[in-house]
């Protein structure tokens, strides 16, 4: 078992307030903590991108055999487009290596705050392939976060959040208004689909889920308190089991 928490949820669900206000939560109560991928998020573009092809090379050079399996199942996706294809190969080795290098430190003592995870990435695949990813075959080649917060939201609230943004770019942004619905249904059918997979997959005894609605101000509060007492609780057993 890790100590890592993934958010998962549709753009302008609220996964990174969610995880940001979880952060002040634990601070709080004087729990560690890391949030990795908010960090590397708000450095520059260049150095974003120097970081993931230093990762990307460093798992080449490791390992060649294992390197390529993931990128032939994600290939096997058919991207849009070359640019989106490399986009979410190095996306993937980006956040495999976080959780790699975090289950490594085994500090059971500090959670890995990730708004962008594992399970985020394999919808980042989807969203513009022809094919949906083999879930099974590609979580072979990674190890999934112990705690995984499922965040919905309803349509009407993630578009507000969306247009609230300010120039800050999703994956459901720059569409025509048209073009908008047949994108935000591809991308809501994508996040059942996975949300389905995770509650109904033969391993998920194998990390804690929980499915939170996060349409307003209050509900937001009360998820933060809820979830800094889940983890705290499921964490205790793991560690008493281990």
């Amino acid at each position: 078992m890790n100590n890592i928490i993934e958010f998962f949820g549709l753009p302008g669900s609220g996964k990174s307030t969610l995880a940001q206000n979880l952060v002040i939560e634990l601070e709080k109560n004087n729990v560690s903590y890391y949030n990795i991928v908010y960090n590397v998020s708000h450095k520059s573009k260049a150095y974003r991108i120097i970081c993931k092809f230093f990762i990307l090379l460093k798992e080449l050079l490791k390992s060649p055999h294992k390197f390529f399996k993931p990128i032939r199942i994600i290939y096997n996706t058919r991207q849009k487009d070359l640019k989106d294809l490399i986009k979410v190969i190095v996306n993937w080795f980006f956040i495999t290596n976080i959780i790699k290098e975090n289950i490594a430190n085994k500090d059971r003592k500090r959670y890995v705050i990730l708004d962008q995870g594992i399970i985020q990435a394999i919808w980042s695949i989807n969203f513009n392939s022809d094919r949906e990813v083999d879930y099974h075959e590609i979580l072979k080649y990674t190890d999934i976060p112990n705690y995984i917060v499922i965040v919905n939201a309803n349509e009407e609230n993630i578009d507000k959040r969306l247009l609230a943004r300010n120039g800050e770019q999703s994956r459901l942004e720059n569409y025509t208004e048209q073009k908008m619905n047949l994108v935000f249904n591809k991308a809501r059918d994508g996040f059942f689909n996975i949300k389905d997979y995770l509650i109904n997959e033969d391993y998920s005894k194998d990390y804690n889920i929980i499915s939170i609605e996060n349409n307003n101000l209050l509900q937001m509060k009360e998820n933060v308190k809820k979830l800094r007492i889940w983890f705290e609780e499921n964490n205790s057993k793991d560690i008493k089991r281990n």
